[in-house]
This record gives C-alpha cells, sequence and structure tokens, in this order.
C-alpha cells in the first residue's frame, strides 16, 4: 500500500499547490473585502460612529469593524478546542492512511457556516432577534461546550487506549525491527472489549471532510458568532448601515472566516506534515505517534476539562477559587491555551526527532 518515492514526491507537490492557492485566495479575497469596504465608507458614511458591543460603547466605522471582525476570526482560530480538535483527528485520519492535509479548512468552514447562518437570521428580523438575543447566547453557551468537550473526551479516550498498545509495540520494536511493521490497524484490533465500545465512535471521523460538521457543532456555542453578528446589528441601530444592502453586511462574517479558515487550515497542514515525516519509517512512525498521541490526550483533557468547567461555573453562578480561574482561561485566555498547544506540538516534533537521530546512531555503533 505504500508509495513509491516519485509518487510522495508528486503528492507532496500537488499538495503544496493547493494550500498555497488557498493562502492565495484567503489574501486575496481579504484585500478585496478591504477595497469594498473603503468604497462603502465613502459612499455610505461620513466620519465616525458610536458602536454598541457587548463589551462597552467604541467609535468607530466601516474599516475598524472589518479589522475587528478580522481580528475575531484570527483569534478564535487558535482557541484551544479547536486546535486538539484538529489534531486528534488529523492524527487519527493519518493512521488510517487517509487524507487529512485540510482538516483544519473543513473545521474551520463547518464553524463559520454557523457564523453565516446566525448573520442572514439576525440581519434579516433584526429587531425581533435584538430582544432575544440574550436568550440565544444563553442556550449556545451550554450546547456548544458540551458538544465539544464530549467530541474531545471521546478522542481522548481512544487515543489514550492507543498510547497503551503503541507503548507495549514500540518496546517490542527495539528488540525486534519486524515488529516495527505493526501498523494502527493492527493495534485498534486488538483492543478487546475498548476495541468493541470504541470502535464505532473512533470511526466517525472517517475522511477529512467529516470535519465540517464536526466544526459546526463546535460553533454552537453562540459567543463568538454572536459577537461579529452583534457588530452588524449595532451599527445598524447607530445609523452606520442605513440604506446598504444584506450581502454588503456578510462582509463582517466573511472577514471572521478568513481570519478563523487561515490559521486552521495552516495548523492541520503542519500536522499533516509532521505526521506523514513520522510514517515515513516504522519505528519512528511507532515514536513519534507515542509522544504526539500522549500529547493529544493530554491536551484534549485539558481543554474538555476547561470547557465543562466554565460552562457549570457560568450556568450555576459559582464564584470564587478556583472557579474563577477556570472560567478566566475559559473565556479570557482561551487562546493562549490554542497557541501553547500549537507551540508543544511544534517542540515535541522537534524534540522527537533528535531523540530519534540519537537513537538511531546508538543502534548503529552499538
Amino acid at each position: 500500500m505504500g508509495y513509491s518515492e516519485d509518487s510522495a514526491k508528486q503528492e507532496k507537490r500537488s499538495i503544496d499547490r493547493r494550500l498555497i492557492l488557498f493562502f492565495a485566495v484567503n489574501i486575496s479575497v481579504t484585500a478585496l473585502l478591504f477595497l469594498v469596504l473603503f468604497g462603502i465608507s465613502s459612499t455610505f458614511t461620513a466620519g465616525t460612529k458610536k458602536i454598541i458591543l457587548s463589551s462597552g460603547i467604541i467609535t468607530s466605522n466601516f474599516i475598524y469593524l472589518g479589522v475587528l471582525a478580522l481580528l475575531f476570526g484570527l483569534r478564535h482560530s487558535v482557541d484551544a478546542d479547536h486546535i486538539a480538535a484538529i489534531d486528534t483527528s488529523t492524527r487519527k485520519l493519518i493512521n488510517e492512511g487517509k487524507r487529512s492535509e485540510f482538516a483544519g479548512f473543513f473545521f474551520s468552514m463547518g464553524h463559520s457556516t454557523v457564523v453565516f447562518a446566525l448573520s442572514v437570521l439576525l440581519m434579516t428580523s433584526t429587531r425581533y432577534v435584538t430582544s432575544h438575543l440574550p436568550s440565544l447566547e444563553t442556550l449556545g453557551s451550554v450546547i456548544g461546550p458540551l458538544v465539544s468537550s464530549t467530541f474531545l473526551f471521546i478522542m481522548a479516550a481512544i487515543n489514550l487506549s492507543i498510547l497503551f498498545g503503541l507503548r507495549a509495540i514500540f518496546h517490542r520494536a527495539l528488540k525486534d525491527d519486524d515488529a516495527g511493521r505493526l501498523s494502527i490497524d493492527d493495534l485498534i484490533g486488538r483492543m478487546g472489549i475498548l476495541n468493541r465500545v470504541l470502535k464505532g465512535l473512533f470511526s466517525s471521523v472517517k475522511s477529512q471532510a467529516y470535519l465540517y460538521p464536526i466544526g459546526l457543532l463546535f460553533g454552537l456555542g453562540f459567543d463568538t458568532a454572536s459577537e461579529v453578528v452583534v457588530l452588524s446589528i449595532s451599527a445598524t441601530l447607530a445609523g452606520l448601515f442605513v440604506h446598504v444592502p444584506l450581502y454588503v453586511l456578510l462582509i463582517f462574517p466573511a472577514f471572521f472566516t478568513l481570519g478563523m479558515t487561515l490559521i486552521d487550515t495552516t495548523d492541520g497542514y503542519m500536522m499533516f506534515r509532521a505526521y506523514r515525516w513520522a510514517f515515513s519509517d516504522p519505528v519512528k512512525k511507532l515514536w513519534y505517534n507515542m509522544v504526539l498521541t500522549a500529547a493529544s490526550v493530554a491536551f484534549a483533557v485539558l481543554a474538555g476539562g476547561f470547557e465543562i468547567i466554565s460552562t457549570v461555573t457560568g450556568y450555576f453562578g459559582l464564584n470564587g477559587f478556583p472557579w474563577a480561574f477556570f472560567e478566566s482561561v475559559s473565556n479570557t485566555y482561551w487562546y493562549v491555551l490554542g497557541i501553547l498547544i500549537i507551540s508543544v506540538f511544534v517542540v515535541i516534533g522537534l524534540l522527537s526527532y533528535m531523540r530519534y537521530r540519537k537513537y538511531l546512531v546508538s543502534r548503529t555503533t552499538s
């Protein structure tokens, strides 16, 4: 089932070209939308307006709102639940020999669908929804975290079970080179009761396209989606978007989508390349997989745990330590945890490469 070296290089060039095309389209559309905003600003507005946000009142204009929506997308893309879901799903698909280079793209597009759907809904019924938005946010703030944290805990349990098997196989591979050829499918087939319980859940992500509905479910927490919509609604009520067509208002969720897909796609592709490098050699595959699986388990549990605790804290109005700490991390510093996850995966990759090279040297000199 292996590829020839020429086929592998050709596939890599094809994937790289698609990624470059994605970056070119993303950046070009972003620049085009800003040009549109400049034109709209000179046509429909005069000076600046006061915009009402959940965090307070700001003095703004079309350009500032566009930048703000783009920054929302960039910041939200590194939320810990995003990174954990993309990375663990990428690892699973690579293990099964399936394509996963754009898992992050599908995930972010699913999440962005919620933003667009809510935007259209609220923009076409602004007067009604303005008084009902808080109830929508309350419902979404419970459903979204529960869905995402449940998925993360399931992936963590699956990866943990694989980790124990990988560890045993790796130790056998150190003593017997043939053992290194054991595949992940062989490992899954030997899980016994755990395999029968989790096999259906493990197979739920059958291709990278399955990350689209998962991203959509993650987006059911309306906190970020409503923040983008509030930009448009508040601007409309402030007189900034008077007589501006609906498709123009959709520029703001479009900026959010461009920002989020840019980072999530990049993260998914980085993980894809890292796993593909590791899987080029049986023993290297086992070593790297074992290290990355352990990290995936830790971060999935960490992200899912923070979401659950934060949801419980907010729903029941718990105060004081440690509830305030968990809520602060989940609400204010959630993106910091996502950046930390990416950084740790990069460091783990470098350390694993160095450790594996050292292992090869010791094998050849002994």
